[in-house]
């Protein structure tokens, strides 16, 4: 089962998508970016990250910290899955 989380760089919000135990990919990724003069796309690829689970049940805001290998248009790869059973 997944569960939604959030991504973090130092503070910072970069965008949420879906976590699941044992996988190393947040699906349905989408980034922030309020499109608005000044904004800019937050990028989470090749970045160390903080991965905050955000759905409500038992594992509702723990975190890993792991690092992004790949952003793709609506996917993150990471380099460690989620370590929560069953996210």
């Amino acid at each position: 089962m997944a569960s939604t989380c959030d991504v973090y760089k130092n503070g910072t919000i970069l965008g949420t998508g879906s976590c699941e135990d044992g996988s190393a990919t947040i699906s349905s990724y989408n980034d922030y970016n309020a499109g608005l003069a000044g904004d800019i796309d937050r990028i989470a690829g090749r970045r160390n990250v903080q991965i905050v689970v955000t759905q409500a049940g038992t594992h509702v805001g723990r975190s890993w910290n792991t690092y992004v290998i790949e952003e793709t248009g609506s996917a993150l790869t990471l380099k460690d899955a989620c370590p929560f059973a069953g996210a």
